[in-house]
């Protein structure tokens, strides 16, 4: 009988410890990137689409956000991004100042139309600034190759489910 007690027991703890450790990834993963001693996450994401793929994005509509972009972070997953909103629509140059990995860069229109694209973007390349001569009112950095697999065009159009 103990034997069957002790069995039991061990499953039960198993289960707990499984079931602690599948609640906790998503959190884990969300605090994984590091800047010094502190934690980043995405923060605030939502779910968005660009042409006919889904992702999810932390919004940066702050001058802060806007100027520390992904500086400093881990990579971003496959469907992961950082949609930047300006205050005006202009020229909107983005750097890769303290960036950990490359990028793909994608500006829009008030539309939120697809006006321009930088592929495959080095952390090396700062301080070069990016961008383009067509006024953009957003900016989107997704994981480098993201647009060649998605293929993601002039045109296309962002939204933010």
């Amino acid at each position: 009988m103990t034997k069957i007690f002790n069995l039991l027991f061990k499953v039960a703890l198993c289960i707990i410890v499984f079931s602690l450790f599948v609640n906790t990834v998503p959190f884990v993963k969300h605090v994984s990137a590091y800047l010094g001693d502190v934690a980043f996450s995405l923060g605030d994401t939502k779910q968005a689409v660009i042409g006919e793929t889904s992702l999810v994005v932390e919004v940066a509509d702050t001058e802060n956000a806007r100027k520390k972009g992904l500086s400093g972070r881990s990579p971003l997953d496959t469907y992961e991004g950082l949609f930047f909103v300006f205050d005006t629509t202009g020229v909107n140059g983005i750097w890769m100042k303290d960036m950990n990995f490359p990028i793909d860069i994608i500006w829009f229109n008030d539309h939120k139309e697809v006006v321009y694209i930088e592929q495959n973007v080095l952390p090396d390349s700062f301080p070069e600034v990016f961008g383009t001569s067509v006024n953009s009112k957003f900016v989107l950095e997704v994981p480098s190759g993201f647009v060649k697999v998605n293929r993601i065009k002039k045109g296309d159009l962002f939204t933010l489910l």
